[in-house]
């Protein structure tokens, strides 16, 4: 019986410690499972904010992406030729355009006018496409400094093309300005080697493809005093057109 007692007391001891074993695993298993889970949600979640981070990354990019690849296409004009506001001063006045000094005077000319009067030494204004022009010839001796600038355009066309009256001198230029500074200062002599005075009015370019979907404008300058030297060296402008070709000369570039 004695024996029967101590082989009873060794299986209970047997099944007390298998059970406590048993619980154990158990135990680590389910916190396995559970650690599992929570690591795979987290890693779930991660993916996800990562996914989520590159397609807005990828938005960003199409996007910027798309503003850095701006076509000129964009902005150009679709005709051979633009209209600048009161580019030939069809209005009879300085519309769309601002003076400043003297030398310009209150208004543009009127070409009939002024052949009427055999105004310009006796040379008839002449190869002019409208009827006013802007000069700083006023008919007498006197000439005074000024500028006259244009309103704000848009360049789409790749070409500036106007006709002009200027002999050689570097008080007289044509201006392209863009936010109020001078980007190309063009110089032009329409008198010919030989320097005589012509209302004859030559086609003129400027070439603007630097400055193609900008906002410009267009400045005349006159610098020139009257003196007896200078009496002739008046400049006389209008028919200012955007366009695809050009027309004529270029002129000097001048700093």
């Amino acid at each position: 019986m004695k024996n029967l007692a101590i082989v009873g007391i060794i299986i209970v001891a047997i099944v007390v410690i298998g059970s406590i074993l048993y619980f154990l695993n158990t135990k680590t298993g389910v916190s396995n499972i559970l650690t599992s889970t929570v690591t795979t949600a987290n890693t779930n979640s991660t993916n996800n904010t990562v996914s989520q981070s590159n397609v807005t990354t990828t938005a960003n990019n199409s996007t910027t992406g798309n503003n850095n690849n701006t076509s000129l296409a964009d902005c150009l004009s679709a005709t051979s030729t633009v209209s600048i506001p009161n580019g030939n001063f069809q209005t009879g006045t300085y519309q769309s355009w601002n003076t400043t000094g003297l030398g310009f005077g209150s208004g543009p000319a009127n070409i009939t006018e002024y052949n009427s009067k055999s105004y310009y030494y006796n040379s008839p204004w002449s190869n002019y496409n409208g009827q006013y022009f802007a000069t700083t010839y006023t008919g007498g001796l006197v000439l005074s400094p000024g500028n006259l600038t244009s309103s704000t355009f848009q360049v789409t066309e790749p070409y500036l093309n106007f006709r002009i009256v200027s002999p050689q001198n570097n008080l007289l230029y044509v201006e392209i300005l863009e936010n109020n500074t001078p980007m190309i200062v063009k110089q032009f002599n329409s008198y010919g080697t030989s320097g005589a005075p012509s209302g004859a009015f030559e086609n003129v370019t400027i070439p603007l493809t630097s400055l193609l979907c900008k906002n410009v404008n267009i400045r005349v300058v006159s610098g020139v005093v009257y003196t007896p030297a200078t009496k002739y060296d008046v400049i006389a402008v209008g028919d200012f057109s955007l366009s695809k070709l050009p027309v004529g000369s270029s002129g000097t570039t001048i700093s």
